[in-house]
């Protein structure tokens, strides 16, 4: 086994180190729509792409109970989803990532994570935490439903090309194609949501 091929594993073992986070669906009294949201977390930002290769993927998807299908009766928002990039430092990327299509009840999203140092003992991890988060005009008629986040994490130069929810493959249906073939792990996060309470924000 070559060098190469050990830190290949090292790294797909590192899947555990990505915490999915604040996952969550609910009713905003301030801005009258609802809200779908989830995030994640590293558990060390020495885990982090030490420099930018493909980019990272990840959903936000309603599922019903079921079959794991999509929900129905609900609408997005005219400006439906959005998401917040943060480095290791707290410092937010307002410009990184963005919305890659709305899939049925299913929201895809993409972001470079990267690193560089300012100077030892300084390093700047980005995509060290973040969130990603859907309006909706209308809630699901579904209730209970699954809240899955789904988060894929690459390691190689490739260009990601399309970014797709598969409903029939159930809880890991985030389907990405790329130009390269990049290697990655998946790592996926549900909640079951019974109710919409009401918050400020």
């Amino acid at each position: 086994m070559t060098a190469k091929d050990k830190k290949d594993i090292y790294r797909y073992f590192l899947k555990d180190s990505v915490r999915i986070v604040n996952m969550d669906a609910y009713y905003s009294t301030f801005a009258r729509k609802y809200m779908i949201k989830g995030g994640w977390r590293w558990k060390s930002f020495n885990y982090v792409d030490p420099s930018a290769g493909a980019p990272e993927a990840l959903s936000i998807s309603m599922h019903n109970t079921q079959n794991y299908g999509a929900v129905t009766g609900h609408l997005w928002s005219t400006n439906p989803a959005g998401i917040a990039v943060y480095d290791n430092l707290g410092y937010h990327y307002p410009n990184l990532g963005g919305l890659s299509s709305i899939s049925l009840s299913a929201l895809n999203f993409q972001y470079q994570d990267s690193y560089y140092t300012l100077g030892a003992p300084i390093y700047i991890y980005t995509g060290y935490r973040g969130s990603i988060w859907g309006w909706l005009d209308r809630r699901p008629t579904n209730l209970p439903f699954y809240l899955v986040f789904n988060y894929i994490h690459t390691w190689s130069s490739a260009q990601l090309t399309s970014l797709t929810f598969n409903f029939s493959k159930g809880t890991h249906g985030l389907s990405a194609t790329w130009s390269i073939v990049p290697r990655l792990w998946h790592r996926v996060g549900q909640k079951t949501v019974t109710s919409w309470p009401s918050q400020d924000g």
